[in-house]
């Protein structure tokens, strides 16, 4: 199932209705549920933050492919970011220590199988698969 949503942090609650809406769709664990609203929520907000350039609203994609979650969150009319390539964070180092920043896309990193990354005719897609397996 797919949604699109202004580019404005106020639709983060009716992008969580969306997730409950194909959570109940595919029959989805819902002990996966925090992990799908953290990444919506790290992504999309990422999204309307740091591509200034863009007015266009933003897809969001979920998806149940055999025992996998799929979500994916389209960015359209922006400039290229593959938060792959986002550096580590020093999470030995106290919150006043770090840099501010990338703490987010590190932990989405570390709770998901994979993340792919699509830039085409200045189109963003981030892509997060997670097994769910148990």
């Amino acid at each position: 199932m797919e949604k699109t949503f202004k580019r404005q942090i106020n639709d983060l609650e009716t992008i969580f209705q969306f997730i409950q809406e194909c959570f109940a769709a595919y029959q989805i664990d819902q002990s996966f549920t925090f992990l799908a609203r953290f990444i919506v929520e790290e992504l999309f907000t990422n999204m309307v933050k740091y591509n200034h350039t863009s007015n266009d609203s933003i897809t969001v994609m979920i998806d149940k492919k055999n025992k996998a979650l799929v979500i994916s969150l389209t960015d359209y009319d922006v400039d290229q970011f593959d938060p792959r390539l986002a550096g580590d964070v020093d999470t030995t180092k106290s919150a006043k220590d770090r840099a501010i920043g990338g703490l987010g896309i590190y932990l989405v990193k570390k709770m998901v199988d994979s993340i792919d990354y699509e830039y085409v005719d200045r189109r963003s897609k981030v892509t997060i698969t997670k097994q769910m397996e148990m």
